[in-house]
């Protein structure tokens, strides 16, 4: 439903909220991270401290979870 979400989030929820993102989020939507990245999903671009993360068509937990 969303096209972007800003997250300040910890560490220790990264992994949890990576997967929910992945299925809830619509192919195209962006995700803008500050400080922790999420362990599985590559960003599109790194500023300082900041991830930038895009939902690609086809992405999703399962696919990210066979490469790790």
């Amino acid at each position: 439903q969303y096209d972007a979400v800003i997250l300040f989030g910890v560490f220790y929820i990264m992994d949890r909220l990576e997967k929910k993102l992945l299925s809830e989020l619509k192919p195209g939507a962006v995700v803008i991270c500050n400080h922790f990245k999420f362990p599985g999903w590559k960003p599109v671009r790194i500023e300082k401290d900041i991830y930038i993360y895009q939902k690609t068509s086809g992405l999703t937990a399962d696919r990210i979870s066979a490469k790790t």
